[in-house]
């Protein structure tokens, strides 16, 4: 005798009626599958680096950067949904743990596993703020024939050594090769990583190849956005990758040339904002005024909660107009990317 068994009223096995009704009337898998099983939100992860130098002579100290990063991990939480848990700090604030304190071996390791578990559509957040230096290098490849590191957190003996002799004591360093190795590569085309250096000769720590093409700050970058759109025009937009530059040429563009022209279908996911060009430095104001603190303010406000590139790079070269720094070079924030950036895009965090 054959038994009918009476029908599954149970939560857990509802979800899979549902699609079985579904798949019998619309005869569609993907879209049963896709309305049983919801879309992933992508994860926002950040990795942030704030180094004061407590233990270096009293001019080599800085006092904005851990400020500055509370002000930062505040607003990735509050304001763009950063789930505490995903966010990681290195500092040097008194009384940090041993695994979170930011010597060069810690850095490093939590760079190896920034990207641990990657998924297409997830957003990622890379944050220095302390000291950089540059050193003379034969690379053909970096224009100014320098390359530049991030200090982490080092002692004051080391640190008087490396003064005197950049290039020898480099190794105590984390070179700009280096952060393209753990933050570019390994990059998905369909993720996305914003990076931000608050630090001096910070413009292509990433060696990313476009940096003058997205200036929107003076006549200079007036003309070159105006010969781009005519070498658009003339040319079109469909061209092979000529981004990436040959290992015996310059990395960087000089935004005029044919290869600056913004190309169709391409997503530029790696953005990098820096407080100004590998020839300046940046100092600390009396008022704690940084490129950080610009941003963080500008960001808060209800209206720019996703502002443009070019919005965004005029809010932070705010601080170049003002007057406190006109007996130094005064510094200029730089926005370079992986292709020639649309200003009128957004800004992602």
């Amino acid at each position: 005798m054959r038994r009918s068994f009476p029908p599954i009223k149970s939560s857990i096995f509802s979800p899979l009626v549902k699609a079985t009704e579904k798949f019998r009337s619309r005869g569609s898998v993907r879209q049963v599958l896709s309305e049983v099983v919801p879309p992933k939100e992508p994860t926002r992860r950040a990795l942030l680096v704030a180094i004061n130098y407590p233990n270096l002579p009293h001019l080599d100290r800085l006092e904005g950067p851990q400020r500055d990063v509370e002000k930062l991990r505040d607003i990735l939480i509050n304001r763009y949904q950063y789930q505490q848990e995903l966010i990681t700090i290195l500092t040097d604030k008194e009384g940090i743990s041993a695994t979170y304190y930011p010597t060069r071996e810690n850095v490093l390791k939590h760079l190896r596993h920034f990207y641990d578990g990657q998924t297409p559509g997830d957003q990622y957040l890379f944050y220095f703020a302390g000291h950089s230096f540059q050193y003379e290098t034969e690379d053909k490849r970096e224009e100014d024939r320098k390359d530049e590191f991030l200090l982490p957190s080092i002692d004051r003996e080391t640190f008087e050594k490396l003064k005197e002799d950049t290039e020898k004591y480099k190794g105590y360093g984390i070179v700009d090769d280096v952060l393209a190795e753990y933050l570019v590569k390994p990059l998905n085309d369909a993720s996305r990583l914003t990076a931000i250096f608050d630090t001096c000769h910070s413009n292509t720590l990433l060696d990313l190849p476009h940096h003058r093409c997205n200036r929107v700050s003076n006549w200079k970058s007036l003309f070159r956005r105006a010969k781009r759109r005519y070498h658009e025009m003339s040319f079109g937009r469909e061209m092979p990758e000529t981004t990436m530059h040959p290992s015996d040429q310059p990395r960087s563009c000089n935004g005029y040339r044919d290869e600056c022209r913004r190309m169709k279908g391409v997503r530029n996911n790696v953005i990098c904002l820096s407080a100004c060009k590998d020839s300046q430095e940046v100092w600390e104001h009396s008022k704690f005024l940084s490129m950080t603190s610009l941003l963080v303010n500008f960001l808060a406000q209800e209206q720019n909660y996703r502002p443009t590139l070019k919005k965004t790079m005029r809010a932070v070269s705010a601080c170049k107009k003002n007057t406190w720094l006109k007996k130094r070079e005064k510094s200029a924030p730089q926005l370079s990317s992986r292709y020639p950036a649309r200003m009128n895009s957004f800004f992602y965090l």
